[in-house]
């Protein structure tokens, strides 16, 4: 069981984190790893505790998250390096084998919150898509991994670019409230200098006839996470 401090205030980790945990768990992944816009750590931790001879890095550009992932690490005994800077900013004289991460994607016309915190960690306009897979494009090694979640609708943007920075969408799986509702969250595989086709995985549906699908109820309790408010 992973315990994680979360701010009473502010944003705090979501279920999506853990869809995706489940996405890329499955892969065996090992090297170098780069958990992008960290929060509170959250996935970081959750790699470095299924795969415990990783290294992971936790990048933030909040000193409030990052002091809180490292916080979480010692509560886990985890080993972890953070990192307190802007990721479009981000130089680094390694190349990583994997990268991840549950990027902020609301929309510049929805309403804001006045909570800066908050504001950083879900509103596009702080981490663009096409400024994010510029840079990834220079981090991750070739043939490397990065995997991430996002809303369903920029699905085609995501993909063209992709297809600018040379990258290759080799998996795929979409999440839906339910049966009768459109996706509403895409988790992605997406490789460096590969010629596999994409692959489409089975569809989650988080409810059925409005009760939690046994699959999600599977996924959250293999993912094993338990939260106190600081």
């Amino acid at each position: 069981m992973l315990k994680l401090f979360q701010y009473s205030k502010g944003y705090r980790y979501n279920n999506d984190s853990l869809l995706l945990f489940d996405f890329l768990s499955k892969n065996n992944l090992k090297g170098n790893i780069l958990d992008i816009g960290c929060g509170c750590g959250i996935l970081g931790l959750l790699i470095k505790q299924r795969f415990p001879n990783s290294n992971v890095y936790l990048l933030d550009i909040q000193e409030q998250n990052i002091k809180l992932s490292y916080k979480n690490a010692k509560e886990n005994k985890l080993e972890i390096q953070g990192i307190c800077e802007d990721f479009l900013n981000y130089k680094s004289d390694i190349k990583f084998d994997f990268l991840i991460s549950n990027p902020p994607f609301y929309k510049k016309n929805t309403q804001k919150s006045q909570d800066l915190h908050l504001c950083i960690s879900r509103y596009q306009e702080f981490m663009p898509l096409e400024k994010m897979f510029a840079k990834i494009n220079t981090l991750i090694k070739p043939n490397g991994s990065f995997f991430m979640c996002y809303e369903a609708s920029f699905l085609d943007e995501i993909c063209a670019y992709l297809k600018q920075f040379k990258l290759k969408l080799v998996s795929l799986q979409c999440v839906h409230t339910n049966a009768q509702t459109n996706a509403r969250l895409v988790l992605m595989h997406i490789k460096k200098n590969s010629k596999s086709p994409c692959s489409i995985m089975p569809t989650l549906f988080m409810y059925k006839n409005d009760v939690l699908n046994p699959k999600i109820s599977e996924i959250y309790e293999n993912t094993g996470t338990i939260s106190y408010d600081v």
